[in-house]
């Protein structure tokens, strides 16, 4: 068993637990009888009458074996899991006799108490699967960790609420246009530029990513021209994009960055490593693909559908965009969307229709343009996807791998195009380590 203290703990740290539990009728009608006496947990015959059409656990059997299931972890906290309280318990789905459920645990906030210097407060999401791995709870509360010391040794950028979704809106002027941009992490050395995808403004960026880079790098997220904050009308060509990207760098004071760019912001990325070779140190492409790549051409028509889907189930694009069609996938991508909430005050304006539009004419034209000479390329890349991307072809990720004279590969399973938000707690330590070299 691993002990764990407060200063081991970091937002966006996950705990995937390995043991499993198997829910029988007996055990359902026990718990019930002892402590939710309804029928619908009680009687077969009954139950098949009611909202559940069936015998089903209590939620407080389901949250009482959640427990369980935490206490058979590897990791363990200092002291026990003691809570202090929950903003958040649902059942999406019921648990029925023959399911095995397991859990996964996402750290959402790590803050030393003032007052009592041996003790902290970590913010925990806990989901529980069943063998489908279909969500059947989720659960966010605040748990009491003791520390292993009294000197505030937590790491940088690690205390207290998750930075990215307090960080203030800034503006930058290039030219006649001023630009939205926020930044956080600390000053010095060479910044991390992050560059989204196609509709998404600063709210658009993954808090547990952003704020995993801060606690290393100086990172800048930046509206692109006419979304958001930003000033002007949105760009139809790539390219326009770059020259945006390049100015704000150059006024932002700044000789060299790595860039991270996601889908469109990959392409963007490609296009300022082309233009301004000596600007970028380093790059990391995500759910993106070559200029001239297969399919590139196709991403309206391969979106609408799925953009009207997310519409009509009062769900953001993103949902169904971004992550498979199965339970892994469909849990993911709440958790996603969870995410990107956080932010409540200070948020940024939702891109127009018009500018979504041009957006999609500059990812499409990126799809029909001339290859770019990738093999001149000399910084080290790293390329992070999903193996089912159906935006942007997971095959382009492996056909840049190839074209790019220095290139790390990542293939995430069972995932799509937003991938590196499935598995954000895997791609933070490798993007560290990659940008580190």
């Amino acid at each position: 068993m691993t002990t764990l203290y407060l200063e081991d703990l970091y937002v966006g740290q996950r705990f995937i637990g390995k043991a499993s539990i198997s829910i029988d009728v007996s055990q359902v009608k026990q718990f019930a009888e002892a402590y939710d006496p309804q029928p619908f947990h009680m009687d077969e015959a009954l139950a098949s009458d009611t909202l559940f059409q069936g015998i089903a656990a209590s939620g407080w059997h389901t949250a009482a074996t959640t427990m369980r299931l935490l206490l058979s972890n590897e990791e363990q906290l200092a002291g026990g899991i003691i809570g202090a309280g929950f903003d958040d318990l649902r059942w999406p789905r019921p648990v029925r006799p023959g399911d095995a459920l397991r859990v996964e645990c996402e750290v959402l906030e790590v803050r030393r108490s003032r007052s009592k210097p041996r003790q902290g407060l970590v913010k925990l999401r806990t989901e529980t699967f069943n063998q489908n791995d279909d969500v059947v709870q989720v659960m966010s509360g605040t748990l009491v960790v003791q520390c292993r010391s009294d000197a505030d040794s937590l790491p940088l950028g690690t205390e207290g609420r998750s930075s990215w979704v307090s960080t203030p809106n800034k503006r930058v002027n290039i030219g006649s246009v001023s630009l939205a941009y926020r930044e956080l992490g600390p000053a010095g050395g060479v910044p991390v530029v992050l560059l989204n995808h196609w509709g998404a403004n600063l709210d658009g960026f993954d808090p547990r990513i952003v704020d995993a880079l801060a606690t290393q790098h100086h990172v800048i997220a930046i509206d692109y021209r006419g979304i958001g904050l930003s000033d002007g009308p949105s760009p139809v060509l790539v390219a326009d994009f770059a020259d945006d990207v390049i100015a704000c760098v150059h006024a932002l004071g700044h000789e060299q960055v790595d860039l991270f760019g996601f889908s469109l912001g990959g392409f963007v990325a490609q296009q300022i490593v082309a233009k301004k070779p000596e600007l970028v140190r380093k790059l990391i492409l995500a759910g993106t693909g070559p200029a001239g790549g297969d399919g590139i051409d196709k991403v309206g028509a391969t979106s609408w559908p799925l953009i009207e889907r997310a519409k009509r189930e009062g769900k953001p694009p993103q949902y169904h965009l971004f992550f498979n069609d199965n339970g892994k996938g469909r849990a993911a991508a709440q958790a996603f969307v969870d995410r990107l909430a956080e932010r409540h005050l200070d948020r940024d304006q939702v891109p127009s229709a018009e500018a979504f539009m041009h957006q999609l004419q500059a990812i499409e034209a990126w799809g029909r343009q001339a290859a770019q000479s990738l093999e001149n390329v000399q910084q080290p890349v790293l390329i992070v996807n999903g193996d089912h991307d159906i935006m942007v072809p997971t095959e382009l990720s492996l056909t840049m791998a190839e074209r790019f004279p220095d290139a790390r590969l990542i293939i995430y399973p069972d995932s799509g195009h937003g991938g590196i938000f499935q598995y954000h707690a895997e791609f933070i330590p490798a993007a560290l380590a990659f940008l580190s070299t």
